[in-house]
């Protein structure tokens, strides 16, 4: 009997985190858990907030731009680096925070170079940044 009720709530905890994420748009099957919301400057100019995700199944982070400056340019993924639910597309696995904040500022800089001229200004990830917290 304990048995039976011990799977009951395990199983309503599991489905509850798996409706949980579906209606927070990620994944199914997935639970991701917020670490932090930063704001940055970028030049003085450009402010961006960004939420940091780690995703407990997977161990990997995820940076999701929740404000940042209009876009006027093609507003495609593979020229922006940002998709449709506002998640910095990056190629590479993000398995720490510390990576997962350099590709933000790395991203940030670039995205605010590619507003203004319509043009990328990549940069290797460790090289030194013009970004503050506000």
């Amino acid at each position: 009997m304990v048995t039976a009720i011990t799977l009951c709530v395990l199983f309503t905890l599991v489905a509850g985190g798996a409706i949980l994420c579906r209606l927070a748009g990620r994944t199914r099957g997935r639970t991701e858990s917020i670490v932090a919301t930063e704001n940055y400057q970028i030049h003085d100019q450009d402010a961006y907030t960004l939420e940091y995700r780690h995703c407990v199944t997977t161990g990997l982070y995820s940076v999701f731009a929740l404000v940042c400056p209009p876009n006027p340019h093609d507003s495609s993924v593979n020229e922006c680096g940002l998709t449709r639910d506002g998640q910095i597309w990056v190629v590479k696995e993000l398995r720490s925070l510390e990576h997962a904040e350099a590709i933000a500022f790395d991203w940030m800089e670039s995205y605010s170079a590619y507003i203004r001229t319509d043009a990328h200004a990549h940069r290797p990830v460790g090289v030194k940044r013009q970004c503050s917290l506000r």
